[in-house]
């Protein structure tokens, strides 16, 4: 979309516990920068547990919203990591 300046994301959160995982959901990016309640959208996750703490990661972190001629827009994103999550130190 033209003038189009997508979300990004600023943090992502320090979990505490080590997991290897691998993760991909949709999420909703409101105008101030937040995930939208329950708007994530898994589309893959290597196990339940790595889902869990995927969903934990990809909901907690702080986005840039998008902006349209220099508006913010809510946004859909992709974020997907292949990672090590730390949980619970």
């Amino acid at each position: 979309m033209r003038g189009l300046i997508p979300a990004r994301v600023l943090t992502s959160p320090q979990l505490d516990t080590l997991f290897l995982g691998d993760v991909s959901y949709m999420i909703l990016i409101d105008t101030t920068g937040h995930v939208v309640r329950d708007s994530l959208r898994r589309l893959a996750a290597s196990d339940s547990i790595s889902d869990s703490l995927g969903r934990a990661w990809a909901t907690s972190g702080v986005f840039s919203p998008a902006t349209l001629g220099g508006c913010p827009v809510m946004q859909w994103l992709r974020v997907s990591a292949t990672t090590s999550f730390q949980i619970g130190r």
